[in-house]
């Protein structure tokens, strides 16, 4: 295990000096000082030129990625050049001279003679990396920054370069992706000549659908459509074996592999584990052939890592570099651990299968946990079921790739045999995602409740004296969750859903969502798939409990089927008007899901919240804005007045029937901030502390009112979604704490 300190001492440092400057310099000191405890002055200097070097390279590479989308943040039109490196129907990827890549979105009807491998320059109305605006929101803009991508652009013209190389790998690559997908459309029905493509070659060459995608995700297996670094090491291995049966070897077998290996990574798309696993090989081959030297493959990572740390700092941020060191690292060290704790009767096929299968899905799950909020089951069980599957499918599908391009009657027989693998790897994964444990998405304190005590288990499976902690351990789990579950606050988060309106209630065992939002939000495209799933997942909602729409607008309701079909609903409350939308209840009614109609004098009750309902149960007004549902939440000491859409009408009727009652905490300002609700009257009876205003950023309506603007400001402090975001409430029993998610993102650059 010493071997392994300096390796894992500069993974440390690197990661928490960039994220905490502080922190950092406290682990460097400490784990200087251990190191010159056990391995003396040498190494000592060794970690702290790597550590100097590495902060000064890490500072110079963030100023310059920095500069370079700094300068990108306000354009609308822009001008680009640079290469085409690959391209698809509707879009290719162009990397321009700052070494960023750009995607360009073209119309399929545009007539264009370009390829991969030309030099060209692009204009077109440009669009920026977006920041994310609410919890579990994909962070556009990080991504592109440690990914070096510097977001998109719609193509309005090009020009071709005079600086065309004759001979470009990325043309060749894109036509050898041409007559691979030729063969496979050639003996394979859709989509399984897609899925082949893909298993062997990667995503990057073939277009998958989405319900191929959405399945192999459900059941865990997505990794495998993107090539990983165990593909890629079987694929070399069958050509080091065929070199030799060739009778080339050593030196001879070297040289060939490495030319074959930069071919393969362009040719895949790329990619952190395809690049891991390519350096992993020649450098084995090379200490093996070349300098004729036995090492292990612990040293092999190391300095695999350092390499890929050199040429990408920013390694140590993603996720898919990550994920491939750990399976290595599981494959390699925790196998035999593993099947060491199986029974000695059990057959050592079984053993195998198990250990391979376990070992990477426990090294990898925390990893998961924290970075998608999933603990996925499914996974563990669809990789024990087909993992000697797609093994096979690559070794006999690589084969047959090469034997089409000779003999294609040979090639055809071969391809059934990869379409019978193909067709038990869909119903298996079918089956798995069939199951509702199959995913379970966690919130915050799961994540860090599971992660401890899988990190343990590992820990224990490699030394057997941490046993004697075991009841430490798990004393120390039942404990935080005891105290996690007597102090768990009520969570009320306004999402920033564009101009609309979505307010989501955690509370102790159960959560409810009121309003779904628009349909779409502007630049950013369907609000279910960019904010409202993901939110939901984030804050680790299998099941709603509630979901509740004031009215049946479509900026309040525009995502009812979706997240009934993706998310499940218990639960519908709606304000009465359901039977005009009988699609919709016949809808719900097939889905069991329980319709009920709530009003003035119905009352929802938990131990740790009441929601009561104020509007009358038989409205007279036509508008469908004055007949929004009217709630008043209480918990603790904290109220909150939920108004949906309400106008003026309501507004008099509310004041007439309830005076001094309505008064709350946090008022949830009435359609929009619009001109027709949020009198004078109205707010001087709620009289609340805070007034919060869901509207779309640039509205084309005005949202909110200049005028009522200033007077909820009169009565309270105002709160915009447009202008702060998401906007979180966290209610305890003696306080209640005011959170903007436009303050809490910290860009970890």
């Amino acid at each position: 295990m010493f071997h392994f300190l300096p390796f894992l001492t500069f993974y440390i440092i690197a990661n928490v000096c960039v994220l905490h400057q502080i922190y950092g310099f406290i682990v460097f000191i400490s784990t200087s000082i251990l190191c010159f405890k056990w391995f003396k002055q040498t190494l000592l200097l060794f970690v702290c030129s790597m550590f100097l070097c590495f902060s000064f390279y890490f500072k110079f590479e963030s100023n310059q990625r920095y500069s370079v989308l700094n300068a990108l943040r306000y354009e609308t039109q822009a001008t680009f050049t640079g290469v085409i490196v690959s391209m698809k129907e509707s879009y290719f990827r162009l990397l321009d001279s700052n070494g960023f890549y750009l995607t360009v979105f073209y119309r399929a009807k545009d007539d264009f003679s370009f390829f991969p491998g030309d030099y060209v320059q692009v204009s077109g109305s440009y669009r920026f990396p977006d920041f994310p605006r609410n919890p579990g929101q994909f962070d556009s803009f990080f991504y592109s920054f440690i990914h070096k991508r510097c977001g998109s652009l719609t193509l309005e013209s090009i020009l071709l370069g005079t600086e065309a190389p004759w001979f470009s790998i990325y043309r060749v690559s894109h036509m050898l992706q041409l007559q691979l997908s030729s063969l496979y459309q050639r003996t394979l029905p859709s989509p399984y000549d897609s899925m082949l493509m893909a298993l062997i070659f990667g995503e990057s060459g073939t277009a998958l659908s989405k319900e191929l995608k959405s399945l192999f995700k459900d059941a865990g297996l997505l990794h495998a459509l993107v090539v990983s670094g165990s593909q890629v090491s079987l694929v070399l291995s069958m050509v080091a074996v065929l070199l030799k049966y060739l009778g080339v070897y050593r030196f001879y077998q070297f040289s060939v592999i490495i030319p074959m290996s930069i071919f393969f990574y362009v040719l895949t798309g790329g990619g952190e584990s395809v690049l891991r696993a390519i350096l992993m090989a020649n450098c084995t081959l090379f200490i093996k052939y070349v300098l004729r030297y036995r090492t292990s493959p612990l040293h092999i990572m190391c300095f695999t890592f350092l390499v890929m740390l050199c040429f990408d700092p920013f390694i140590i941020f993603k996720l898919g570099a990550i994920l491939s060191f750990l399976a290595t690292f599981s494959l390699v060290f925790l196998v035999d651990e593993v099947k060491e704790k199986f029974p000695r009767r059990m057959p050592v096929f079984c053993k195998d299968l198990l250990s391979m299968s376990l070992s990477p899905w426990l090294m990898t799950t925390p990893v998961l946990m924290v970075y998608s909020h999933v603990f996925s089951l499914g996974a563990l069980i669809s990789n024990v079921l087909v993992l000697f599957a797609i093994e096979w499918l690559v070794l006999i599908g690589f084969v047959a790739t090469l034997v089409g391009f000779l003999v294609y009657p040979v090639a055809y027989y071969m391809m059934y045999t990869c379409l019978l693998l193909m067709q038990w790897i869909i119903a298996v994964s079918g089956w798995v995602s069939s199951f509702d444990w199959a995913t379970i998405y966690l919130n915050p304190f799961f994540q860090s409740f599971g992660c401890m005590a899988l990190v343990f288990f590992v820990l224990y499976l490699f030394y057997s004296s941490l046993q004697r902690y075991l009841y430490h351990v798990v004393g120390g789990l039942a404990v935080s969750l005891m105290v996690y579950t007597c102090f768990f606050p009520v969570q009320v988060t306004f999402l920033d859903i564009g101009q609309g309106d979505s307010t989501f209630i955690r509370y102790r065992g159960g959560s409810m969502l009121i309003d779904t939002g628009p349909k779409y939000i502007k630049g950013l495209g369907k609000t279910d798939q960019k904010v409202l799933i993901p939110f939901l997942r984030s804050q680790g909602v299998n099941t709603l409990d509630y979901l509740m729409v004031t009215h049946f607008d479509l900026d309040h309701s525009a995502h009812i089927r979706s997240l009934v079909e993706e998310v499940g609903v218990k639960r519908f409350v709606h304000n009465g008007s359901l039977a005009e939308y009988e699609e919709l209840e016949y809808f719900l009614r097939d889905n069991d899901v329980d319709v009920q109609h709530l009003c003035e004098g119905d009352t929802l009750r938990n131990r740790q919240f009441e929601l009561s309902f104020l509007q009358d149960c038989e409205s007279s007004y036509k508008s469908k804005n004055n007949r929004s549902l009217v709630m008043k939440f209480h918990a603790f000491d904290t109220s909150i007045l939920l108004t949906g859409d309400i106008e003026e009408d309501t507004e008099y009727s509310l004041i007439e029937q309830y005076g001094e009652s309505l008064r709350s905490t946090f008022l949830k300002v009435a359609h929009h901030g619009s001109k027709t609700s949020s009198m004078q009257s109205f707010l001087s009876s709620v009289n609340p502390e805070y007034s919060i205003i869901s509207c779309g950023l640039g509205n084309v309506y005005g949202h909110p009112n200049p005028r009522v603007l200033e007077r909820v400001k009169g009565y309270s402090k105002v709160l915009r979604t447009d202008v702060e975001g998401a906007i979180c409430l966290s209610l305890f029993k003696w306080f209640y704490r005011v959170g903007v998610f436009k303050d809490s993102i910290r860009y970890r650059f």
